[in-house]
């Protein structure tokens, strides 16, 4: 039906086209309705100027079907018209849709990579911080094992010259 739809409206715009370029049109008679195919071909140029503005907002998200939507529209006008503006404008607006379009593919990769980065960082520093801790503990531990030794130690040396000198 779409393809159907596409016929037509090709077939229309070949249409203004023709009676544009036709030489009878040029006659004043014929004026309106030249004026009514300029508008036409006129509302194509506004069609693609403001897809555009759309699809490479940055304040507007287009997805997947819309884009392909946007894409096929510009795409169409440019075979359909037969108006060197129009066509040009369709091409040149393709062609920064499309980079913008890959463009913001691959930095959303590159963001998708940098996160999972960061989240694997996280997890190894929050590993790194847990055994650097344990060590501490474990540091702690025997310090402390350590300092009571050394009091106990202190403490019998103490003892004994106290006996020692008790003794005599």
């Amino acid at each position: 039906m779409q393809s159907n739809l596409k016929t037509k409206e090709m077939f229309i715009l070949r249409a203004l086209e023709k009676i544009l370029n036709d030489k009878e049109i040029k006659r004043s008679y014929h004026s309106q309705l030249k004026r009514a195919c300029e508008a036409a071909l006129g509302v194509q140029l506004q069609i693609i100027k403001a897809l555009l503005t759309v699809v490479t907002s940055q304040y507007v998200e287009v997805h997947e079907g819309t884009v392909l939507m946007a894409v096929r529209t510009c795409y169409n006008i440019f075979l359909a018209s037969k108006n060197l503006v129009n066509q040009t404008t369709a091409r040149a607006t393709l062609t920064q849709m499309l980079n913008v379009i890959f463009t913001r593919m691959e930095n959303q990769a590159l963001e998708a990579e940098v996160n999972a980065e960061i989240q694997n960082n996280a997890i190894n520093t929050s590993q790194n911080e847990k055994v650097i801790i344990e060590n501490d503990i474990k540091s702690m531990k025997s310090l402390k094992v350590e300092d009571e030794v050394s009091r106990i130690k202190k403490f019998y040396f103490e003892l004994s010259s106290y006996h020692h000198d008790t003794n005599k």
